[in-house]
Parts: C-alpha cells; sequence; structure tokens
C-alpha cells in the first residue's frame, strides 16, 4: 500500500514535519510530500547530499548552491521551473521517473562522475547550457517534448541516448563531444527549424533563451546524427 503524500505549505510546515535541528534534513526523508511552496535549497539548507523520493513540488524549485557531492530525484513531479545555475555535482546525478512539466533551466551545470536520465520527461523546451559532463551521460527511455537543445554543452564522456524521444526538435550543432555519442532506437522526425534568425543576436537569443533551433543548427544536427551513426554501423 502506498504511503499517501503529507502536504507542506510553508517552510515552517517543513521545519516542523522534520522536526530537525539548526536546518538540518536527512536525505533518506525527503520523501512522500507535496510541496506547495517555493523550494530554495540554498535556503533550506539541505545536506551535502540528498535524494528526493515521490515527491510533488508544485511551485519553482532552486538550486542555487554551488557544489553538492551526489543528488538522486526518483518518482518526482516538478509542475513548475526548476532552476539549476552554476551547480557542481562531485558524484552522480540521477533523475529517475522525474517529470519536468514547467520550464528547466540547467545553467553551468556540471557533473563529475554519472549524470543518469531514465524515463524522464521534460515537457517545456529545455537548453542543456554550458552544462558539462566530465564522465558519461545517459539519456535512457527520456522524453523531450518540446525542443531539446545541448548549447555549449560538454561530453567529455560517453553520452548515451538509448531509447530517447524527441517529439520536436534537437540541436547538437554546438555541442562540445570529445568523447562519442551512442545513439540506439531514438525516435526523431525531420522537424521544423526556423528560418526567421537574421542577426547574431537573434541567433545567441534563440539557442540561449528562447530554445529555438535555426535551420543551419537543424541541418549541422542531422549531419552530427549521420556521422555517428555511420560509426556504429547504422547506415
Amino acid at each position: 500500500m502506498k504511503e499517501e503524500k503529507k502536504q507542506l505549505n510553508s517552510f515552517e510546515e517543513l521545519r516542523e514535519h522534520f522536526a530537525y535541528k539548526e536546518h538540518n534534513i536527512q536525505p533518506e526523508n525527503i520523501s512522500n510530500l507535496i510541496i506547495n511552496f517555493e523550494w530554495d535549497v540554498k535556503q533550506i539548507r539541505l545536506p551535502n547530499s540528498f535524494k528526493i523520493n515521490n515527491c510533488i513540488f508544485k511551485q519553482r524549485f532552486f538550486i542555487n548552491v554551488q557544489e553538492l557531492a551526489w543528488i538522486h530525484f526518483e518518482n518526482v513531479v516538478f509542475e513548475k521551473d526548476v532552476i539549476f545555475t552554476g551547480l557542481t555535482v562531485k558524484g552522480d546525478a540521477r533523475f529517475i521517473n522525474v517529470h519536468f512539466k514547467g520550464k528547466t533551466y540547467l545553467d553551468s551545470l556540471r557533473v563529475e562522475r554519472l549524470a543518469y536520465f531514465w524515463k524522464t520527461v521534460f515537457y517545456e523546451p529545455t537548453i542543456f547550457f554550458k552544462t558539462v559532463f566530465i564522465q558519461d551521460s545517459v539519456f535512457s527511455y527520456t522524453e523531450f517534448k518540446a525542443n531539446a537543445l545541448y548549447t555549449f554543452t560538454e561530453f567529455n564522456g560517453k553520452g548515451i541516448f538509448q531509447g530517447t524521444i524527441f517529439r520536436q526538435g534537437l540541436d547538437l550543432s554546438l555541442a562540445i563531444i570529445k568523447d562519442s555519442l551512442n545513439i540506439f532506437d531514438v525516435r526523431l522526425e525531420n522537424y521544423l527549424a526556423s528560418f526567421k534568425i537574421k542577426s547574431d543576436d537573434d541567433y545567441q537569443e534563440a539557442v540561449t533563451k528562447s530554445a529555438i533551433i535555426p535551420e543551419k543548427n537543424k541541418r549541422e544536427t542531422f549531419r552530427i546524427l549521420k556521422y555517428l551513426l555511420q560509426n556504429q554501423g547504422n547506415r
């Protein structure tokens, strides 16, 4: 029998729920909650590593600390925006069956061990902006319902896309691929790109903020995919 989720409406209720001292929450306790207020990791002062399981966040979720040891999200729904800014994860970053229903801002995120996305769904356009994957990154049975852009993203280890679904567009043209990308059973149609981008400013706005894929980026992305598939023997 599933444990019923408890609704929390403020920081005060959060503190009362955890009954912690000096703002210290144990990682294994962050589960079965419905959070009805903005969750700021820096303000709440979570420990240096944590797992969030079976929770629903009704408002925006921020991670704006500089460094964490590892993070693990499982069976989590974010109904509003999620913002990761300038974060270095020294260990693994795992997202298992996570639903990002608002916009997802991944700005200068650095993962030094495994970055693992499994059965995770991004509902809004998503930009991995200056994201750095030091070791392997896995997008397994993950779905992007809108454009996905890897703008200035570094793949230092292997990037593995297995059963990944791109409902709209994919932009790999500005990604820095230092090892290899393994593409298997990926779904990507011949999507519509933008011919309306004329100036350098419009181009930067499109690929770093608006998540619009220019036509030339689309062409380069398909060239990259063709090259990768040929190297894998999938012609």
